[in-house]
């Protein structure tokens, strides 16, 4: 999403479910326009709201078109809302010649977008698109219906106390980010093993909160789990990058994610594989029923993980494997 601070004739991004980046090497003498997609349940959505604030100050035009539903990625429309976006900002800046029947349709098109969204109750969402359109529109129509719509929608009750419940979780999930941090930063120090209880019940957490009756606090629990995801493979990923890789402290990060992303199959593949070149059987045969008790079938990537040998010539691995997928490699003897 930097990339245009870099290379030259690139006026505009289309980012979906990425903030603009590194903010402290962009160039105010060579603006570019971003705009921006997320789902408000993408843990990047706080983020990509409060960069709006940063990207005006630092006069980017830019755009974030908001989203709800259960896909993360965003329907083909709204991508083509995107790039509008960008062939209205090149028009009104005179970079294309003005297309009067685009402008138009676009217009009706982004005011009915809106208009559903207050109608369905989702007042924030129709803000959002209210604003962006009064800055691409902008000197391409004349505004004066828009704004006066925009300020009736901010002084209606439905508004305040939308945007009230909204930024009280945004305050909760600031300070729950802030101790996830901090607890798994002390987890990975001490090798603290006996604190995945502590993780587990913040995700049993969690769960109670997706059947949550109020629709903030339910994207709020999407949030947090997306992030608390993110932020164990970051770890992950900067732990196997150091040139002596910590193992223990990799097979506590790869533990925590079968917690935090419970169909993650790689995340006790892992473990059994770390576990087994520490001789730690038990921990490796514990693991092994716990992915296959979560469904997985791949006999094959079984018998053929890195590290696990010996542990797989063990009559205990060969009863586990028989247990759920019938037909171990090795002959179980009986004992």
């Amino acid at each position: 999403s930097i990339l245009p601070t870099f290379v030259r004739n690139i006026n505009g991004v289309i980012s979906i479910g990425a903030s603009v980046g590194n903010v402290e090497i962009l160039n105010p003498k060579q603006p570019f326009q971003f705009v921006g997609l997320v789902n408000r349940e993408d843990y990047n959505f706080t983020e990509m709201l409060n960069s709006r604030e940063l990207l005006n100050k630092l006069k980017f035009p830019n755009e974030l078109i908001v989203f709800d539903g259960d896909r993360m990625l965003p329907e083909g429309d709204l991508i083509a809302n995107a790039f509008r976006m960008l062939t209205l900002t090149s028009m009104a800046k005179g970079h294309l010649e003005k297309d009067s029947s685009l402008v138009a349709s676009s217009y009706d098109r982004f005011l009915t977008l809106a208009n559903s969204n207050i109608s369905k109750q989702k007042p924030l969402l129709a803000t959002y698109q209210l604003l962006d359109m009064e800055k691409i529109f902008n000197p391409l129509v004349v505004l004066d219906t828009l704004k006066a719509t925009q300020k009736t929608l901010r002084r209606s009750s439905n508004y305040r106390q939308a945007n009230r419940s909204q930024n009280s979780y945004f305050l909760k999930e600031s300070f729950t980010k802030e101790d996830y941090n901090y607890y798994l930063e002390e987890d990975i120090i001490t090798y603290n093993y006996a604190n995945l209880g502590w993780w587990n019940y913040q995700m049993q957490e969690l769960n109670k909160l997706d059947k949550s009756p109020n629709l903030y606090e339910r994207q709020m629990s999407s949030r947090l789990r997306g992030y608390i995801n993110a932020l164990v493979s970051d770890n992950i990923d900067f732990i196997e990058a150091e040139d002596v890789v910590d193992y223990e402290a990799l097979n506590l990060l790869h533990m925590l994610k079968t917690i935090t992303s419970p169909k993650d199959y790689n995340a006790y593949l892992e473990v059994i594989s770390i576990s087994s070149k520490m001789e730690d059987y038990g921990t490796a045969l514990f693991y092994l029923e716990e992915l296959l008790k979560n469904g997985y079938t791949d006999k094959s990537g079984l018998y053929s993980l890195e590290h696990t040998a010996l542990f797989r010539i063990m009559p205990e691995f060969n009863e586990m494997v028989e247990k759920y997928l019938k037909g171990a490699r090795y002959d179980v003897i009986e004992r």
